[in-house]
């Protein structure tokens, strides 16, 4: 057996797909020959951490679930573009991640995405019809990558990035699968067991929001950071090869906010209160503009339908019933924190030890030490720099941070002020 050669071996003993990944020629990227916003590839991947629900809708607040990230890279800077998070991946959440990849950097010429078959606990996925129209509209070309070879997406070796760099510093970190799941990760799903039949008060399980915005911070933080070593990157980071290669010319933008509203296909009936805001997902939505303003203030105690996208909330969307468009609604709250959350982001996880009481000592003694030190988790540092809310802690040395207020100063322009004042005034 030991004579015959080693694809034959791995054919018959492991499989189709094991033979397709190792042994199967494949075509080479020329990366030096692309340019940024050339293509984007696009893909779900899971994340290795257990978290306790308070963001997803489909799945019951409090329940442990494992997010999904649908993502979207750029082939030539590997700069993460979109992103989207869910408990279960669906045609939506490519919607979301385009949505946030084209407002915020323009529009590819080409979309790459899996060949239709993700992997077997998601099912088949394709475009929404409003996703697929979208693409038409702004000429993006749609292309399926070759089938189980994960050569041809060069986003699933950033998911196992991901994997390695940032699911591991999270206490409820699952590993790979159930021979490698750590003992302190079992200990907290059996607590969290215990905390949702009323036994305990409290969850070791992070919240989902809480998990989510700092995975935002961390990718913000790949993307500036993180040097590359990948054909063509030559050490750089993802925001300097991006920033470097894609001139401004050759940026292509939407010409309106309009052609991307496709996108917001979530549809709810509110009636427009004082202001011309609506309530949604239990937080306030103000018009986002002057003009919007305008025509909402006309709705006032009407009914209108309110369009979003749940995997991404801060902004909507306020239509007739007929489905003729009135205006763009911002959550302030929303905008400013980042990711969304049904309930207000918990500050820090409470830490659980497993291991032998020697050792459990040694690690408390070890955590002291550092405390005194001043020194601080890395979950901790990333929750700082993406200026979450915390509860009351001892004061830290002093820092020179954004201010909350400046943040919703900058989110909030001062006219939609004057025009309430204009508006109210005359009554």
């Amino acid at each position: 057996m030991q004579q015959l050669p080693k694809p034959l071996l791995i054919l018959s003993r492991e499989g189709e797909r094991q033979f397709q990944e190792r042994c199967e020629p494949y075509l080479l990227t020329d990366f030096e020959s692309l340019v940024p916003n050339q293509i984007w590839v696009s893909d779900h991947g899971q994340h290795d951490v257990w978290v306790r629900n308070d963001l997803f809708s489909g799945v019951s607040t409090n329940a442990a679930v494992r997010p999904w990230l649908t993502a979207m890279i750029d082939m030539r800077s590997r700069k993460i573009v979109g992103t989207a998070w869910s408990a279960t991946p669906s045609s939506h959440t490519i919607s979301s991640a385009l949505r946030v990849g084209i407002e915020s950097f323009g529009i590819p010429q080409i979309l790459y995405v899996d060949n239709g078959k993700d992997y077997e606990k998601v099912g088949r996925i394709d475009f929404s019809p409003e996703c697929s129209g979208v693409l038409v509209r702004l000429g993006i070309q749609p292309q399926y990558c070759l089938p189980r070879h994960p050569q041809s997406k060069l986003i699933e070796s950033w998911f196992g990035t991901v994997r390695k760099r940032f699911d591991c510093l999270w206490p409820s970190y699952c590993g790979a699968g159930p021979k490698d799941r750590p003992e302190q990760c079992t200990a907290a799903l059996k607590e969290h067991q215990g905390f949702l039949k009323g036994k305990r008060k409290n969850s070791p399980l992070p919240p989902a929001s809480e998990f989510v915005a700092t995975a935002r911070q961390w990718i913000t933080e790949y993307n500036s950071q993180h040097p590359h070593g990948g054909r063509g990157m030559r050490g750089r980071t993802p925001d300097e090869v991006y920033n470097e290669l894609l001139l401004p010319g050759q940026r292509r933008l939407i010409e309106t906010p309009e052609v991307l509203y496709a996108l917001f296909w979530d549809r709810q009936r509110r009636k427009v209160s004082e202001g011309g805001c609506v309530q949604l997902y239990g937080e306030r939505y103000e018009p986002a503009d002057g003009e919007s303003l305008a025509k909402l203030f006309l709705e006032i105690e009407r009914d209108v339908l309110v369009a979003c996208d749940p995997a991404n909330l801060g902004e909507a969307i306020a239509l007739d019933l007929d489905g003729r468009f009135l205006g763009r609604l911002r959550a302030q709250k929303l905008i400013t924190r980042g990711p969304v959350s049904h309930e207000d982001i918990r500050a820090s996880m409470r830490i659980r030890r497993t291991a032998r009481k020697a050792i459990a000592d040694y690690v408390s003694g070890l955590s002291g030490i550092r405390a005194r030190a001043g020194d601080r988790t890395e979950i901790s540092h990333l929750q700082d720099r993406a200026e979450m809310p915390r509860e009351k802690q001892p004061p830290p040395p002093p820092t020179t941070l954004i201010r909350p207020q400046d943040l919703h100063t900058a989110a909030r322009p001062d006219f939609i002020d004057d025009i309430v004042r204009e508006l109210t005034e005359g009554e």
